[in-house]
């Protein structure tokens, strides 16, 4: 198996003593098959000699980012790649290295542009883990967490929420759990306007449940599946409740049946009920 060999300079850092270093990175440029950098970075070693997009190296392919997508050169060869635009973004701290890594890792076995287009962890994560394992569960799936509350947040944040979210499930990938988190700022809020943030989050929320949360649940536990190892059992107004050991897991309603703690269960699923709640039959067999 190719391993992949990666050297990281902060050349924004280095600024003041860039001169220094030029005989090392002009080295690296030259065996480089790959240059990540953001647009200053780039100005950086454009002014110091150290490259020339009309003149690049013919193994070389350059990726330069900027807030507005990925620009890609190799040879003649150019493309760009747009992002979702926003204004409301908090922090871009670790964007860069996130894209990095993440088309790092889906490069082998890949063309470029769906590499680069398909940079995301939870793309990445449904590879693998979206496949079903013996017992009946997606191997491994990302979840999501959401908070409200965080300093500059805009009604325009939400409507970015969700769009993120309807791609990912309009690209058919799939996910365990979304926490939706209300979260007090440190300097803490006017008493007076808890009531109408807390409405307004409590409307963001259902928003996300209905148009995200149950579609989702019902795509990655459709009706019919079976599902094997449940164990904890929860007795409440004639009907049991089951869930499987491990950490926010999904729970299954078997409706009038009183059924005996710490035996094991397999079931089938007959619909969702709620969030993180099926409804299903128990059925025999290993």
């Amino acid at each position: 198996m190719n391993k992949i060999h990666a050297q990281s300079y902060s050349l924004d850092v280095m600024w003041s003593s860039i001169k220094d270093f030029l005989p090392e990175l002009s080295a690296c440029l030259k065996k480089a098959d790959f240059l990540f950098c953001n647009d200053s970075e780039f100005i950086i070693m454009q002014r110091n000699g150290l490259i020339n997009i009309d003149s690049l190296p013919q193994n070389l392919s350059i990726f330069i980012t900027d807030k507005t997508g990925v620009f890609y050169q190799k040879g003649n060869n150019r493309k760009y790649f747009t992002t979702i635009k926003t204004d409301d973004v908090i922090s871009t701290v670790g964007a860069g290295d996130t894209f990095l890594g993440s088309f790092l890792s889906l490069f082998n076995g890949k063309n470029l542009n769906e590499a680069v287009y398909q940079a995301l962890a939870i793309e990445i994560i449904n590879e693998y883990g979206a496949e079903i394992g013996k017992n009946g569960f997606p191997k491994f799936l990302p979840g999501i967490n959401l908070m409200h509350g965080l300093p500059g947040q805009t009604e325009k944040t939400h409507e970015i929420n969700i769009e993120f979210l309807n791609k990912i499930y309009q690209n058919r990938l799939q996910t365990h759990r979304l926490f939706y988190r209300y979260m007090t700022p440190a300097e803490g809020i006017i008493s007076s306007q808890i009531k109408e943030d807390f409405d307004y989050y409590n409307k963001c929320k259902n928003e996300i449940m209905q148009n995200f949360v149950i579609p989702m649940q019902k795509y990655v536990y459709p009706k019919g599946r079976q599902l094997r190892g449940f164990r904890e059992v929860v007795f409440e107004n004639g009907d049991s409740f089951l869930r499987t050991l491990g950490t926010c897991s999904i729970k299954v309603m078997i409706e009038n049946k009183k059924l005996t703690p710490y035996d094991t269960y397999n079931i089938q699923i007959l619909d969702t009920i709620d969030s993180k709640l099926l409804k299903g039959e128990i059925i025999k067999g290993n």
